[in-house]
């Protein structure tokens, strides 16, 4: 989409209501921390734990969103960038309205170190995608800007409103206002311009290696001030004569190292798989076969990737006879194809696959 575009559809949605929107999420995602800094006493007489208890659930609740920031990133592409968004949403409310009625620490962990965790790691890559395609260039920092402000607003004015709440009703009617909000941005969320859904599939083994590799470095960082960053405080545990923190991180930071080495993999088998040339089909070269093509063609998948000498069908997908005609050098089973985009697909039971070789 162009800035011309985007500046046409944003002018039409209003582009304040939709900076308004974005920012009073990123409003959201930082209260809840700074609220629950000055009621921890109060919340913890309240739900019958103590202050470690409290400290705990905010301790878990960065530590969700921090390691699915990356997973939800990747979901939120993947479905669209407003759809994630409003699931986030959904999904924080669920757990403000959760933490808002918690009879205990339990229930008060489901709901704001986890539903509220999941929520946020969906809404805040939705805001930085969101703001791109809603603003045009020059005017993307201003927006930035703005948005980033009202997080730093929320860690200012979120002691005072927990104060005040706290002393003249209940914390629990900060969650109820977050329910409120909510519900109003979802109201209005359909006048921002949304990003379109990329065709693409979960990395499940990158997302395990994600959230394990920064689950470890930011609990580690978490626990440094209790634990001591090197050596460990006399009071705290001990692993091989130093505090577990400086293990955690070494640890997290391997695992991270590993995953970008897995992504960098993936990177390269899908570069390559897009440039080995088709062993048969209905063009004559390279050039006579673009992605568009619904071209059909057998092919055998050998081990060897070796190439393999067969008749093409630009009509309809062959059948198991026609396939059985084609002979790759090496053995192997066959596969009934398709040209289609630029990506590797298999149906259930790998029956089916549609490929792009370029």
């Amino acid at each position: 989409m162009g800035d011309g575009q985007v500046a046409g559809s944003t002018t039409q949605a209003g582009s304040g209501l939709v900076l308004t929107v974005l920012a009073s999420s990123q409003f959201l995602m930082t209260l809840d921390s700074s609220v629950m800094n000055v009621s921890m006493a109060t919340v913890a007489e309240d739900v019958g734990t103590s202050i470690t208890g409290i400290q705990t659930a905010i301790t878990l609740y960065t530590l969700v969103m921090a390691t699915l920031m990356i997973t939800g990133s990747k979901v939120g592409s993947m479905m669209g960038r407003r759809r994630a968004f409003a699931l986030g949403l959904v999904i924080y409310g669920a757990g403000s309205l959760t933490t808002a009625l918690a009879p205990n620490l339990a229930v008060l962990l489901i709901g704001w170190s986890f539903l509220e965790g999941v929520g946020a790691a969906l809404i805040m890559p939705a805001i930085v995608a969101l703001v791109a395609t809603n603003f045009p260039a020059q005017k993307r920092p201003a927006a930035y800007g703005l948005v980033a402000a009202a997080g730093a607003m929320a860690v200012a004015v979120g002691p005072l409103i927990g104060g005040a709440a706290t002393t003249f009703a209940s914390w629990r009617y900060v969650f109820v206002g977050e329910v409120v909000i909510v519900v109003l941005i979802l109201l209005v969320l359909s006048k921002v311009v949304d990003v379109p859904p990329s065709k693409s599939r979960l990395d499940y083994v990158g997302s395990i290696l994600s959230v394990v590799g920064l689950g470890m470095i930011v609990f580690g960082v978490l626990r440094s001030s209790e634990w001591g960053w090197v050596q460990a405080k006399p009071d705290g545990p001990q692993l091989v004569g130093l505090s577990p923190v400086v293990w955690l991180l070494i640890v997290g930071l391997l695992v991270v190292y590993g995953f970008l080495r897995w992504e960098g993999r993936l990177a390269a088998a899908g570069r390559s798989r897009c440039s080995i040339r088709p062993c048969c089909g209905t063009a004559s070269s390279v050039a006579d076969f673009p992605c568009s093509s619904r071209s059909f063609w057998c092919r055998r998948a050998c081990s060897s990737r070796s190439r393999c000498s067969c008749p093409s069908f630009s009509s309809s997908a062959p059948s198991r006879q026609e396939c059985a005609s084609c002979r790759c050098r090496r053995r192997s089973c066959w596969l009934r194809s398709v040209f289609r985009s630029c990506c590797l697909q298999r149906t259930r039971g790998g029956l089916f696959e549609s490929v792009c070789w370029s």
